[in-house]
């Protein structure tokens, strides 16, 4: 607190403030001087004091500038004037560097109150700011581990099941789709790999999987399962995508052996089979280890139609359960394989071969001899043998590594009358090696 009386005249200064000022206890009143820093900065002067009265003013002692007191100036009439303040802080450690307490603070204002709830505020807020930190490392952790559960188990097989996220996944959770299984295996991988060490294999076959499955996510598909130097994936009903995808894979798998590994590249093939049907995606393991899966005819079918791609000589073939569905049927070149019985299934797989998946000169070669070929399979799955080996023959001819083609001869070796008709090769079953 400080007084003046009407003339103006500084007479009282409390023992509070004097301590706040560093003004000593016996130091005379008339040699000390306030300063105002708000609302202008001067010396307080009694023509002032009027239009100061009420107002919230900012003020220090002129020697000690640095310990500012919030306070108002009140009009007393014949009394003079009065200066109610608290220091200008806002934490009770900022009372504490001024060598004040609490008690030394005026009751009637709630100075201390105020300060004790902003004290506390700041706690709180500390450790609210504290707990907020630790969600975040928590929730970073959590996401790294969404992340890396995403690449074991991929989104799509979550969403399919209808599970927001990993951690609601069960075991037993499946649903029944119809979609478009993909199977790819890379050929002579064996003895290509017999050449190189352990470290070398694993890198070899994380660059051929980085390279074909970007096709896969580019067209609408993901990778289920990584079966060595192979993949399972699935794709859309409509299979356009999945095998404008296969295509890709090839002409990746081309470009990449080229510049990656080109003592081999004479030696690198895929072959990729696809089939359409229904599914049943899964949870599948027991309590010690869950896998997602694929359970269905389906699956085996597109791994069988795969392994064929050897017999045939053929870098894609397509069940006609995915020719049929083709939206955009003259985007692509197919050449029908006939109907074969495979190991594992009863019914016969009417086979296609994609040619857009082959290299140019040898899709041209092929092509060339389709409608030679597709009259010599009509005439054989009649029956009519003789004319089927004469065709079959000519793409011999034409095309002398054509493996469907002498697939066929090889049936028709015995001649008409022979027991290796054409019945022969619709019922024997096929075990891809």
């Amino acid at each position: 607190m400080v007084k003046w009386n009407a003339e103006g005249e500084l007479q009282h200064v409390s023992k509070a403030l004097r301590r706040f000022w560093r003004i000593g206890e016996h130091e005379a009143v008339d040699g000390i001087q306030i300063w105002m820093q708000r609302p202008f900065s001067t010396l307080f002067e009694l023509k002032w004091f009027p239009e100061l009265t009420d107002m919230v003013l900012l003020v220090c002692s002129a020697s000690a500038r640095d310990r500012v007191l919030r306070c108002e100036l009140l009009d007393m009439g014949a009394e003079g004037w009065l200066l109610l303040g608290r220091p200008n802080v806002t934490r009770v450690t900022d009372l504490e560097d001024m060598d004040l307490q609490l008690s030394d603070l005026p009751v009637h204002m709630g100075m201390g109150d105020l300060l004790i709830a902003n004290e506390a505020a700041q706690i709180s807020l500390k450790e609210s700011e504290k707990a907020a930190a630790q969600l975040r490392v928590v929730n970073h952790h959590l996401r790294a581990t969404n992340e890396t559960f995403s690449r074991f188990v991929p989104r799509p097989f979550l969403d399919a099941l209808g599970l927001d996220s990993p951690g609601e996944a069960g075991l037993g959770a499946h649903v029944g789709v119809s979609k478009c299984v993909m199977f790819a295996d890379l050929r002579s991988f064996t003895a290509l790999s017999e050449q190189m060490q352990a470290k070398d294999i694993f890198a070899f076959i994380n660059g051929f999987l980085e390279t074909i499955a970007p096709s896969i996510r580019d067209y609408g598909g993901f990778v289920v399962h990584y079966l060595g130097d192979g993949i399972m994936a699935l794709f859309p009903e409509e299979p356009d995508g999945a095998i404008r995808s296969a295509i890709k894979m090839q002409e990746a798998l081309q470009e990449w052996s080229t510049h990656q590994v080109p003592q081999s590249n004479s030696h690198l093939k895929l072959g990729i089979g696809l089939h359409f049907g229904h599914l049943e995606l899964g949870i599948v393991g027991e309590s010690g280890r869950w896998d997602s899966s694929v359970i269905s005819d389906a699956v085996n079918t597109a791994s069988r139609v795969e392994g064929l791609t050897k017999v045939f000589g053929a870098n894609l073939l397509v069940t006609r359960e995915v020719a049929s569905r083709i939206a955009d049927k003259d985007a692509f070149s197919l050449r029908r394989l006939g109907r074969i019985a495979v190991k594992g299934r009863k019914k016969l797989v009417d086979l296609f071969e994609v040619l857009d998946a082959l290299p140019t000169a040898r899709r041209e070669r092929i092509a060339a001899t389709i409608p030679v070929f597709e009259r010599s399979l009509l005439a054989f799955e009649q029956g009519k043998l003789e004319e089927a080996r004469i065709g079959f023959s000519e793409c011999v001819q034409q095309v002398p590594d054509d493996l469907a083609a002498l697939y066929y001869l090889n049936d028709l070796k015995g001649g008409p009358d022979s027991e290796a008709g054409g019945k022969y090769v619709h019922t024997r079953s096929i075990t891809p090696t």
